[in-house]
């Protein structure tokens, strides 16, 4: 899957730091999606920001972008299955494993693949109520102050 025309590519490939506030303000507009169920734009704007974090993670092989890449992921998973946006979902955690598969993670692919796998096998009912309860977490402590 391309969601990113091939100048922006290059471009973000060359400044990973305007890659990463990119990827930033992508996810908070793909979470508004999310919150307003507007499927098939969350699934356009997810499909740019887990591109981009697949670029990050390959400039920067950090736990921060391992971990970025794998919620990106998750989330975008989530918006394809919720949406009616012809894809083979089934393809999806092969083509992340394989991603993975490049990086030296700590713990081992199958424990991280695990929540997308789950996100896309649970019953409809069961990822929704996990979504949106990782989902509200992340509100929460976007409003907690140190």
């Amino acid at each position: 899957m391309r969601f990113l025309c091939t100048d922006h590519r290059r471009e973000l490939n060359c400044n990973p730091k305007q890659a990463a506030q990119l990827w930033q303000k992508l996810i908070l507009q793909g979470r508004g999606l999310f919150h307003l169920q507007y499927w098939e734009q969350a699934v356009v704007v997810y499909g740019n920001a887990f591109e981009i974090s697949e670029m990050l993670i390959a400039n920067s092989q950090t736990k921060y972008s391992i971990d970025r890449y794998l919620r990106t992921a998750l989330e975008f998973a989530y918006v394809l299955r919720k949406s009616q946006t012809p894809c083979n979902l089934e393809s999806f955690p092969l083509h992340v494993k394989k991603q993975l598969s490049l990086l030296k993670t700590e713990q081992p692919i199958s424990h991280l693949m695990q929540p997308i796998e789950e996100v896309i096998d649970l019953p409809l009912h069961m990822a929704d109520f996990w979504l949106r309860e990782l989902l509200s977490l992340d509100s929460i402590e976007s409003r907690i102050y140190h």
